[in-house]
């Protein structure tokens, strides 16, 4: 039996998930969009079914956690307060052989000289920032009064409805605001199928507390994330818990744990982050291509979930 080379596996995915209807390109028709795809009739089940069970056992299970939905716009002032207007940034590298864009960290280093991973070239520019948020304007007029930005994380309405959440809850610390929401960034180089794209959907829970629970409620918070992993299929061997050092943490941060899934891709990275909980713990949703024992939404006929079932299995075992 030959070995599928990590491309040759991709495309297999991508092929599959295309004919059993998970996934397609988006505007395919028109030439496609890099970065963006469509969920098809199956896919948007499995999606649902993912979201729907998620906020059943983060929310409607729990007494500490309540659930909000916020816009996609916020006024502009909350990006300039948050920093992401200035530093929500990845460094941008063009070589000028071959006219590819890449990010700094793509960048090969062979015999000491650093080379363009599509076409082996040395000719590169310094690397330079590139503001991740898609600009937009409010309003009747295109200019500075009305600019604002695409939400390239859902956190931020969480934030700043804190209060008024606070007020009708009636909640008391420790307890949490959970949100599922689409966030969008312009990324430099989107790649390996959905793993890094411009448009996609975080499922978010933000856990407020005092300062000195905060790393016990890590540790809890930690455990549940990597127990419903388990619960939707991703066996805990295919996952990578890695404690991020002090040196590497935002200055805020007492803790920080970020939750891998191992897998193979294109360009030969090893993981994918799935969640990465401090004492305001976050959840990042991925389109996970792994589960096998998916309860399709029943319809009239069991045919129906009988071959969802098997598709689903079918991508896992190419991915794995």
């Amino acid at each position: 039996m030959s070995v599928l080379s990590d491309s040759q596996r991709m495309e297999k995915i991508v092929s599959l998930c295309k004919r059993r209807g998970f996934i397609f390109q988006s505007s395919e028709i028109y030439g496609g969009l890099n970065g963006l795809w469509d969920y098809g009739p199956l896919g948007v089940e499995l999606k649902r079914n993912l979201k729907n069970y998620w906020w059943r056992v983060m929310v409607h299970e729990r007494d500490d956690v309540v659930g909000m939905d916020g816009s996609i716009l916020m006024n502009r002032a909350v990006w300039k307060a948050s920093g992401h207007e200035d530093t929500f940034t990845d460094p941008m590298v063009d070589c000028r052989s071959c006219k590819a864009r890449l990010r700094a960290d793509q960048i090969v280093e062979k015999k000491g000289a650093k080379q363009c991973p599509v076409c082996g070239g040395k000719d590169l520019t310094e690397p330079r920032s590139f503001n991740l948020m898609f600009k937009t304007y409010v309003g009747a007029t295109e200019d500075e009064s009305s600019v604002t930005y695409l939400r390239p994380e859902t956190a931020q309405a969480i934030f700043a409805q804190f209060k008024n959440v606070l007020d009708v809850s009636r909640k008391k610390l420790p307890f949490g605001i959970a949100q599922i929401g689409k966030a969008f960034r312009n990324e430099i180089n989107p790649r390996n199928f959905t793993f890094r794209s411009r448009e996609f959907e975080q499922m978010e829970l933000e856990y407020f507390c005092r300062a000195e629970e905060g790393i016990k409620l890590l540790e809890y918070w930690k455990e549940e994330r990597l127990k419903f992993y388990g619960n939707i299929g991703i066996a805990r061997d295919k996952l990578h818990v890695l404690t991020v050092p002090d040196e590497e943490r935002a200055f805020y941060s007492k803790g920080l744990t970020t939750s891998n899934m191992i897998f193979r891709s294109v360009d030969r990275s090893s993981k994918a982050s799935l969640i990465g909980p401090t004492t305001i713990c976050r959840s990042i949703k991925r389109p996970a291509a792994n589960r096998s024992n998916i309860s399709m939404r029943k319809r009239n006929r069991n045919s129906f979930r009988t071959w969802s079932s098997r598709a689903l299995e079918s991508i896992a075992r190419c991915w794995l």
